[in-house]
């Protein structure tokens, strides 16, 4: 619940919830809940940054600001030196990302404090809340090829100008 005048349950905003209660009686069982993909038979893809920073499992990966994957796992490195994330992208969208397609932490809200005042910018609210992992692929002449499964990219603290103005155009197979 989220009003002016009461606010309740926010967690819930962030992550799936199974709500259980004790019941009457003699009755013993145990259930197993199994982690299912959100996109199974997409592409999944591996990331690499020097921190977590704010991605956690569950975070979108967004294509123009439209969800096109998530991240399903959040792991140190073998030698503990990076973070991985493992991605997994729709297969509708797996097309998209290319060998050179560049990835970075999007947070939800972008602040600029300049001598004329302040410029305050975030995008959905779902954005706002969670954030999400962007990524865009360079107008390069021809295309490059579709990125493979497991193929790893750095994760950039944030994007850059340029990158945020690509307008690739990229035909869907």
């Amino acid at each position: 619940v989220l009003s002016l005048t009461k606010t309740e349950n926010l967690d819930s905003l962030f992550g799936t919830y199974i709500s259980v209660e004790p019941g009457q009686g003699e009755f013993s069982q145990q259930f197993v809940l199994h982690e299912t993909p959100k996109y199974p038979q997409g592409l999944t893809l591996i990331l690499e940054s020097d921190a977590r920073h704010s991605v956690t499992r569950g975070t979108p990966v967004l294509y123009r600001e439209i969800e096109v994957g998530t991240v399903a796992k959040v792991t140190l490195g073998e030698l503990a030196d990076r973070v991985l994330f493992e991605l997994h992208i729709a297969p509708d969208y797996a097309y998209l990302v290319r060998e050179n397609s560049v990835f970075w932490n999007q947070s939800g809200v972008d602040v600029s404090i300049g001598l004329t005042g302040a410029d305050l910018k975030s995008g959905t609210i779902d954005s706002l809340l969670k954030g999400g992992i962007a990524f865009s692929t360079p107008e390069d002449k021809p295309l490059q090829p579709i990125a493979q499964d497991q193929q790893h990219f750095l994760l950039h603290d944030e994007g850059k100008t340029a990158w945020k103005a690509w307008r690739t155009t990229i035909p869907k197979p």
